[in-house]
């Protein structure tokens, strides 16, 4: 698999999604003082049966499997909605201590993002994360394709009000931020 992508002519039913059977693969040393972290997008999908799922687990086990096998989530379904209270509570008693859950911002906001205060969206987005307790991890705002450099005022400024105690990731998608660097910071 190359940067997530089969090769042409294989088929997903055909990769080995199994781990090594010991629980580190960094040699010893001071490796063993950084905390990685590795995770899908999505651990409800009925193809992971078999594979990283045993047979016959039930939907509503997906999570505690997937949790045994990743210590984090890309959690896109943030990206659609804010979940309920209830909702992130019962996911998050569905994985163990160091289990991570990083949301994506919801698009009601990334796509929006020239919107000075997203109509108290931005808010009740990190009080639905605060549920998460310690299980939240960082977020990631997947800025719209068409969003460039042009308007790179209206992304700093989010930037610039994000709060200081929540991490987030910009995925930058527009050309223009990876080719224009001399207008970047003017």
């Amino acid at each position: 698999m190359d940067f997530g992508q089969l090769p042409p002519g294989e088929i997903i039913d055909d990769v080995d999604f199994t781990l090594p059977p010991e629980k580190s693969f960094l040699p010893p040393g001071e490796y063993n003082k950084t905390q990685f972290y590795s995770g899908l997008p999505v651990f409800r999908n009925k193809s992971f049966r078999k594979k990283l799922y045993p047979d016959k687990t039930p939907e509503k086990d997906f999570l505690k499997e997937y949790a045994k096998v990743y210590n984090c989530i890309e959690l896109n379904s943030t990206f659609y909605a804010i979940p309920s209270k209830e909702l992130i509570q019962k996911w998050a008693g569905q994985v163990g201590n160091g289990f991570k859950f990083c949301c994506k911002v919801p698009r009601d906001i990334s796509r929006n993002i020239k919107k000075p205060d997203h109509d108290g969206l931005l808010k009740r987005f990190f009080l639905a994360l605060d549920q998460f307790e310690d299980k939240a991890g960082p977020c990631f705002l997947q800025l719209p394709s068409s969003l460039g450099t042009k308007d790179k005022e209206a992304v700093f400024n989010m930037i610039k009000s994000w709060p200081e105690e929540k991490t987030c990731f910009f995925e930058f998608r527009h050309r223009s931020w990876f080719e224009d660097k001399e207008n970047l910071f003017r």
